[in-house]
Formats: structure tokens, C-alpha cells, sequence
């Protein structure tokens, strides 16, 4: 955390742990007259929500579009608080949107429906070149769509082949 006063001066420098409690604690000095960077890592939802809640202005920062903070050689989270709360003061950071509380597991339930889609299309891919490979040909995507487990043995007799084409999910 890094709390940057009007002539540069950090009033507060430090690491400290995901605790609301302890966060509100630092901050409540500055309180009305402050605005804050939260960095879009994996977990900034209750963070940002508790200080929206608590009636602070929050920016969430939209790291991969940092370059300030994500194309540095030595990266810890002390550096980027410190280079965060600059670029917040000259207020140049690039910004993320925050989806309301109540939408945000919808938008999580529709990417993870998204990536498993992804990764069943892999998988089928990835048996049709298994089949290929051993020139089982004339297997489309759709026709593998159809495989059973039972019908594996049909095309591979090693152990090995029928375990690495069981790990595919038809």
C-alpha cells in the first residue's frame, strides 16, 4: 500500500495483509479527500467492493495495459503501490470497468462456461490427430463427438495409446 501526499511524501509505505479492517485502518486518515488505484489482479472484487461500500472513490487499474507496472525487470508488489499512487496523482492510469457486485457472477459463470467450451473443442481435436497419427482417417470433430469409451480399444491395442485417448474426453 502507498499513500502519496501533494508534495510526494508517502505517508504510508508498507505491506500489509487482505484485511478490510487493517486496509480502512491506513486509509481513514485521508478519507474524504483521496482517490484510490486498485490493481485488477485475481481477487480485487471484495477489496473494491469494501471500499465502495465505505464511500471511497476507487479506479480500478487495468494492469495488462500497464506498461508503468507490468514491463518492469524487478516487479513486487511494494514497487507497483508506490508507481501506482504516482500515476494515480498524475492521473494517467489505465482504467478497467467495475461490473456491479450483482453481475459479476454471471460475467464469471459465462467465462468459465467459455473456457471449458474451449477446452472440450481441444480435446477433440487433439483425439482426431491421436487418430491420424496411427492413420485411423476419416474421423471428423463431429465423429469423434460420437466416440464412447468402449469403442477406443477398436483402434488402439498398446496400453499406453488407449490411456492417452481415454484422457480425451469424448
Amino acid at each position: 500500500m502507498a499513500v502519496l501526499d501533494s508534495s510526494n511524501k508517502y505517508l504510508v509505505d508498507e505491506t500489509v495483509d487482505n484485511e478490510y479492517p487493517l486496509i480502512a485502518s491506513l486509509l481513514q486518515p485521508w478519507k474524504h479527500r483521496m482517490k484510490i488505484a486498485v490493481e485488477s489482479t485475481i481477487n480485487w472484487y471484495w477489496l473494491v467492493d469494501d471500499l465502495q461500500d465505505d464511500g471511497y472513490k476507487v479506479i480500478l487499474v487495468d494492469s495488462a495495459n500497464c506498461s508503468a507496472i507490468s514491463n518492469v525487470k524487478i516487479k513486487t508488489d511494494k514497487r507497483d503501490a508506490r508507481k501506482l499512487a504516482k500515476l494515480l496523482k498524475a492521473d494517467v492510469l489505465p482504467t478497467g470497468y467495475i461490473y456491479p457486485k450483482e453481475t459479476r457472477p454471471v460475467r464469471d459463470l459465462l467465462r468459465r462456461r467459455c473456457h471449458l467450451v474451449v477446452q472440450r473443442a481441444t480435446e477433440y481435436s487433439t483425439l482426431q490427430r491421436l487418430m491420424l497419427k496411427y492413420n485411423h482417417r476419416g474421423f471428423t470433430r463431429n465423429s469423434i463427438k460420437c466416440f464412447t469409451e468402449d469403442m477406443i480399444p477398436r483402434y488402439f491395442k498398446n496400453p499406453f495409446l488407449k490411456a492417452d485417448a481415454l484422457l480425451t474426453p469424448a
